[in-house]
């Protein structure tokens, strides 16, 4: 595959040739100003064409033209819209189902990026099973990746993500997850009694049968907090108790779903960086914030709970293992974004599921 070439590259070739065409035809700037307004024009005029060559000339030069795929629903967005959809996948599943294909489906999005969707079972096995580490992440997602959440496994490629992938499974081995069944047993009591309490209401310091509310997607995002602190950490945040409420508030920030944020993850992987850096939003500095705040907390948290483990008075048993701190397999650098990773699985699942049941 040739090598992709930068916009600034792009664009500095563009200028040139626009500066040498304009000398050739006599132009002369007489004023900065005049200079100023120049090199505006060209500007504009180059996002233009590229917008143009974008929309229009590209899909017809693709190797992938041929593919059937849905009408476009407008000239800049096309089918955008349907990577966003709620429930995740519903007008893309749609198109799957009644559009004839030979195993793949192309669409648009927004200024005309290009979008392949395998649909039958050979092509799904070569993108997940086969030939995985062919089919790279975009460079939009991995840099909206790095920048809020760390270098985990999520966002990696080839070599380093075979290796992320061996320390992952290695830490979380049926050995490690037998070792969590008590604690985690010991954790669904504890959220029973909890639901119990939440439940039972008083009136006049006597019970009453009226019935009381539950936020259920609350309470799940808690707890689901929790269970992954145990299970990535050692280390049972107690959320739904009430404590570490700073932390869940740093999930949400960082995790949360909703038409903000999905806007927010649609500029950051279809702009280019630069224009991404001309025009922070109060979300960027939000989650940076939110980040930096939970690489702080386990910063001092990890070593802590490594510490504890080599303690003479604390045994094996007393306590969880750290997974993805204890493997090993990790620079001291990495742990934290890998450890990062681990809890946001949970997370993530279930604040998607529980949107969508809201």
């Amino acid at each position: 595959m040739a090598p992709k070439i930068h916009a600034s590259v792009k664009f500095t070739t563009w200028s040139a040739f626009a500066w040498f065409g304009s000398r050739l035809c006599g132009l002369r700037s007489e004023s900065p100003w005049s200079l100023a307004t120049w090199l505006c024009a060209v500007c504009i005029f180059y996002c233009v064409l590229d917008l143009a060559w974008r929309i229009y000339g590209r899909p017809f030069f693709s190797p992938f033209k041929d593919l059937p795929g849905p009408k476009s629903e407008s000239l800049f967005f096309q089918n955008s819209s349907a990577i966003f959809d709620q429930p995740l996948g519903n007008r893309i599943t749609h198109w799957v189902n009644t559009m004839p294909n030979d195993g793949l489906l192309r669409f648009f999005g927004l200024f005309g990026s290009e979008y392949l969707v395998p649909t039958s079972v050979e092509s799904l096995s070569d993108v997940l099973t086969n030939r995985s580490y062919q089919f790279q992440k975009t460079s939009g997602f991995r840099r909206y990746g790095i920048r809020f959440f760390g270098d985990g496994i999520v966002v990696q490629e080839s070599e380093k993500h075979k290796q992320s992938r061996k320390s992952f499974v290695q830490a979380f081995n049926q050995r490690q997850v037998e070792r969590l069944k008590p604690v985690l047993s010991s954790k669904a009591f504890q959220i029973v009694q909890h639901v119990s309490e939440k439940c039972t209401v008083y009136e006049n310091g006597e019970k009453n049968s009226k019935a009381t509310k539950v936020n259920v997607g609350q309470f799940a995002r808690l707890i689901s907090l929790d269970v992954m602190g145990i299970i990535a950490l050692g280390h049972d945040f107690h959320g739904i108790s009430g404590h570490n409420q700073h932390i869940f508030k740093i999930f949400q920030t960082l995790f949360s779903l909703g038409d903000q944020k999905r806007s927010h993850f649609m500029w950051h992987n279809c702009a280019p960086p630069w224009l991404i850096n001309m025009f922070p939003s109060k979300t960027d500095s939000q989650m940076e914030l939110a980040y930096e705040e939970l690489r702080k907390y386990l910063e001092q948290l990890i070593p802590e709970k490594l510490a504890s483990l080599k303690s003479s008075t604390v045994t094996e048993q007393d306590i969880p293992t750290p997974q993805i701190a204890c493997s090993g397999d990790f620079a001291e650098s990495e742990v934290i974004p890998q450890t990062i990773t681990t809890l946001s699985a949970g997370c993530v699942g279930l604040y998607t599921h529980t949107t969508i049941l809201n």
